[in-house]
C-alpha cells in the first residue's frame, strides 16, 4: 500500500468534486474506459474522488455524457510541486549537479582510519598505506584488500596481522603488532641459571635442574644458581635445560646530576602560521607565509573537516613556527631538587622495571654548582638468567 501511494505521488494525482444528476452513469463510463478512481465518496449528490494526473483530461467527455459538472479541489504529487520551478532552471540544474557530484565523490575514499598501533606510529603506517595505494582520493574500486594486506605485512615486519576494511567512503585499517620474544636459549639445549646481580636468596621456584643455592645464601653476580647437570638415583648424569626463578634481596644505586647553571630555550612570542587544506590528497595553500629562518621550532597539527559525525575528504594542516632564544638561568636548590626527582622517576621506570622496591635511602648535596641526588634501593627481584652449558 505504501508503494502504491508513493507511485501516485511521484506521477501526480487530482482530487476533484463532481455534481450532477447521474453520478452512477459517470462511474460506469469510467469503468468501461478503464479509468482508475480511488477514495470515491458520494454524499447528497456530490461525488468526490481521486484520479491520476494523466487520466484527468479523459474525464471531461465522460462528464458531458453523464451531465456532470467537475471542479478541481486539490492537485497533489511531485509534478505539481515542480511546476512552479519551471522558470527557475538554475535551481533544478544546481540540484541535479549536487546529487551528481555527491554520487561521483561517493566513488572515492574520503578518509583512512588506523587502529591498533602501539610501538608503531600512525604516521609510519599511513606512509606505508600511501605507498601501496590506500589514501584519500583513490577510487574505492582500486582497493584490493587481500593483496594490499600482503604488501603491508611485507613492508612492516613488526605486524602480526593487518586487515583493510571499507565502510562506505572510509577505509579502516585494523592491525596487531607482533610480540617480540625475548632472547632465550632453545628448550632442547642444556643450560644453567646464573645470577645477574649480587644479593641474598629469599625464594626459589625451580622447574628443571638441580638447585646450587638455598634460601638465605649470599650470592655474587655470575654465580651459578641452578645446575643443568643432574644426577639420577644411579649416579648417572643427565643434561637438562635448567629453568626457574630465584628471588633475592639486592642493592641498587641511582644517581642524578642537575647543574644549577643551565641554558634554556624560551619563546619570544613571535609566531608564524602556515595553513593548507588537503582535498583527496591534493594540497591547496590557505595563506601565504614563507618558512622562517633558523631559530624557529615547528609544530604541525591536522584537523579533519566533518559535518556532524560524517568526515569530509578534506583536512586542514597547520604549521606553527615559534621563535626560540637561549637564555642562561640559575636554579635554586629547590628547583634543582624538583628536576632531579623528575629525572629519577624516569630512571626508575626504565632501570627498575619489574623490581619490587623494599626500601630506599636518598642523599642530596650540592658541589661545584651541581645538585647531586643519590638513592640507594633495597629490592627484591628475580636474578636468574639462562647461561649456555659449555660441553667439552
Amino acid at each position: 500500500m505504501i508503494l502504491v501511494r508513493l507511485l501516485r505521488w511521484l506521477f501526480g494525482y487530482v482530487v476533484f468534486q463532481g455534481t450532477g444528476s447521474f453520478p452512477e452513469r459517470f462511474m460506469n463510463l469510467c469503468a468501461r474506459e478503464e479509468i482508475n478512481l480511488w477514495e470515491v465518496r458520494c454524499r447528497a449528490g456530490v461525488l468526490c474522488a481521486c484520479v491520476s494526473k494523466s487520466e484527468y483530461a479523459a474525464l471531461r467527455p465522460l462528464a458531458r455524457k453523464s451531465k456532470m459538472c467537475f471542479r478541481v479541489q486539490k492537485r497533489c504529487g511531485l509534478p505539481f510541486h515542480t511546476r512552479k520551478y519551471r522558470g527557475r532552471a538554475g535551481l533544478l540544474v544546481g540540484t541535479a549537479l549536487f546529487f551528481g557530484v555527491l554520487y561521483v565523490l561517493s566513488l572515492y575514499v574520503w578518509d583512512v582510519e588506523i587502529h591498533g598501533t602501539e610501538r608503531l606510529t600512525e604516521e609510519q603506517v599511513q606512509s606505508v598505506m600511501e605507498d601501496i595505494g590506500v589514501h584519500p582520493g583513490v577510487l574505492k574500486s582500486e582497493i584490493q584488500a587481500k593483496l594490499m594486506e600482503q604488501q603491508a605485512m611485507a613492508a612492516l615486519p613488526e605486524l602480526s596481522w593487518i586487515a583493510i576494511n571499507q565502510q562506505g567512503s572510509v577505509v579502516e585499517v585494523e592491525l596487531k603488532e607482533r610480540d617480540v620474544p625475548p632472547d632465550m636459549i632453545p628448550e632442547d639445549q642444556p643450560c644453567n641459571l646464573v645470577s645477574t646481580a649480587s644479593g641474598q636468596v629469599v625464594r626459589l621456584e625451580i622447574y628443571a635442574g638441580a638447585p646450587a643455592v638455598k634460601v638465605g645464601d649470599a650470592v655474587l653476580k655470575g654465580q651459578m644458581l641452578v645446575n643443568g647437570v643432574v644426577e639420577d638415583a644411579l649416579g648417572n648424569s643427565q643434561l637438562q635445560h635448567a629453568s626457574g626463578k630465584v628471588y633475592a634481596v639486592t642493592s641498587r644505586t641511582l644517581q642524578v646530576e642537575v647543574p644549577l647553571q643551565q641554558t634554556v630555550t624560551v619563546s619570544t612570542g613571535n609566531t608564524i602560521y602556515r595553513r593548507r587544506i588537503s582535498v583527496f590528497g591534493i594540497d591547496f595553500p590557505i595563506n601565504v607565509a614563507f618558512i622562517p629562518e633558523e631559530g624557529y621550532t615547528c609544530q604541525r597539527t591536522k584537523s579533519p573537516l566533518a559535518i556532524g559525525n560524517i568526515k569530509l575528504p578534506a583536512t586542514v594542516y597547520t604549521e606553527t613556527w615559534s621563535q626560540q632564544i637561549e637564555q642562561s638561568v640559575t636554579l635554586t636548590e629547590a628547583e634543582a631538587a624538583q628536576q632531579a626527582k623528575e629525572q629519577l622517576q624516569q630512571m626508575e621506570q626504565n632501570d627498575l622495571a619489574g623490581v619490587t622496591i623494599l626500601n630506599r635511602q636518598e642523599t642530596a648535596r650540592v658541589e661545584n654548582n651541581i645538585y647531586y641526588l643519590e638513592v640507594l634501593y633495597e629490592c627484591e627481584e628475580n636474578i636468574a638468567e639462562e647461561s649456555p652449558l659449555l660441553l667439552p
